[in-house]
């Protein structure tokens, strides 16, 4: 083969086949060469028919190669397109020789002037260029002439300035790949290759499996992404943990989506409720001078004589009489305020109900309320209560929580309480 070369000036791209739509992820141009736009190339135009330039490529990420270019460059311009041979990928092999072909781009059309791109294996763009790759794989991208460029103009093929090793090789007759840096090409191939890197991240599946996966075959299965850069060696699906609810209450192994969709606040893996401070939400705190302010519990307690409403209430005054419908009194006696519930304490305070969890042991009932032990004090007082409940109100505890009557069920539930015997779990 003969030997001859230019130099030319700037370039652009020409890209073959980007009319239809594809999902991708970030593409990647791999390349040796270190031509920029405006900068300077070598044409070498010392091909004969049937001779190739080839350039060994690194993949930079897992994905495919979905397109290949090639800088093809005349001396004066303007030449008109040419019908060449073909663009073939080949597996690395054992440098200069390629590896096997992966796939073959047959009868190219250059154009003159530009970084030619080809994305398609047929005219009709209907089979696009998809070759899987890995991270760190090396590949071959081989251009085969056609025809004999002119050796006073060319157009052919370009290279930079400055020839790595193991990186250029050149096909000539009578058949024989060679190292193109030995033959005395002066710089790299200006040909590349583009790759979709398809970058993996955590797929959650229900109940709490995980795989790793594209963003787009995760949504293909159903799946749940993690968003980019996730593993599952490091995400756990579906976290479980403490949810501190817009109450101020906190729940134990909640989902986190739960605990969101429900207003709350998840505290993170593997939180317990013992371990967190939940927030304390606003409610009508009711004055002793009528007036309302809206308050934490805690802070409404540090008024005297105020009654807090709850949670999430507020001072609304609704039928404008000048008092908080929060605040409006809704009970003159305990009496109205029984909730026929064993585990809380009914008291009407401030004209209001407070139904107040009891914190005791099953079987403690003496004094009202109780004194967290239970003792014989206890046993006297259900004995009391058999003959008049009013002198033991907090006797009638069996079944569990009570049946509304007292009877001698009550006394013995008491007495096994009293020997550490519990037939029923402590409901309180």
């Amino acid at each position: 083969m003969c030997r001859s070369s230019w130099i030319v000036g700037c370039f652009g791209i020409v890209s073959i086949g980007l009319s239809a739509a594809r999902l991708s992820g970030v593409e990647t141009t791999v390349q040796n060469d270190s031509l920029a736009p405006g900068s300077l190339g070598t044409i070498q135009a010392g091909f004969d028919p049937g001779e190739s330039a080839a350039a060994w490529l690194t993949s930079p990420c897992n994905g495919d190669i979905v397109a290949v270019q090639v800088f093809w460059r005349s001396l004066t311009g303007g030449t008109g397109v040419s019908l060449e041979e073909s663009i073939i990928i080949y597996a690395a092999g054992t440098f200069p020789v390629p590896g096997a072909v992966l796939e073959t781009l047959e009868g190219p059309v250059m154009t003159d002037g530009v970084f030619n791109e080809f994305r398609y294996l047929d005219d009709q763009q209907t089979i696009p260029l998809m070759i899987p790759v890995t991270s760190g794989q090396r590949f071959v991208v081989s251009f085969t002439f056609l025809n004999d460029p002119d050796p006073g103009n060319g157009p052919s093929v370009v290279n930079d300035t400055g020839c790595q090793p193991n990186k250029n090789g050149l096909f000539a007759n009578p058949g024989i790949w060679f190292n193109s840096c030995s033959l005395g090409v002066s710089g790299d191939w200006a040909i590349r290759a583009v790759v979709d890197c398809n970058p993996t991240q955590a797929c959650c599946f229900l109940p709490s499996s995980c795989v790793n996966l594209t963003a787009l075959n995760c949504a293909i299965a159903d799946g749940f992404p993690q968003g980019p850069g996730t593993s599952c060696a490091t995400v756990e699906c579906f976290p479980r943990g403490a949810c501190c609810q817009p109450d101020g209450t906190c729940d134990d192994d909640v989902a986190q989506a739960d605990c969101t969709t429900g207003g709350g606040t998840f505290q993170g893996d593997d939180s317990l409720c013992a371990n967190v401070t939940c927030p304390q939400p606003l409610g009508a705190c009711c004055l002793s001078n009528g007036n309302c302010l809206e308050l934490t519990e805690d802070d409404c307690e540090q008024i005297p004589n105020t009654f807090w409403a709850g949670a999430l209430t507020d001072c609304t005054d609704t039928d404008m009489n000048s008092t908080a419908d929060a605040c409006e009194a809704e009970c003159a006696t305990p009496a109205e305020c029984d909730d026929s519930d064993a585990c809380t304490t009914d008291t009407c305070e401030l004209g209001h109900c407070m139904n107040t969890p009891l914190d005791r042991p099953y079987g403690d009932i003496f004094p009202a309320g109780g004194d967290g032990v239970i003792d014989v004090d206890d046993i006297l007082c259900s004995f009391a209560g058999f003959s008049n409940l009013a002198d033991c109100p907090d006797a009638e505890i069996a079944p569990c929580g009570g049946n509304l009557k007292m009877d001698v069920d009550d006394l013995l539930a008491e007495l096994d309480a009293f020997s550490g015997m519990f037939l029923c779990p402590d409901p309180c």
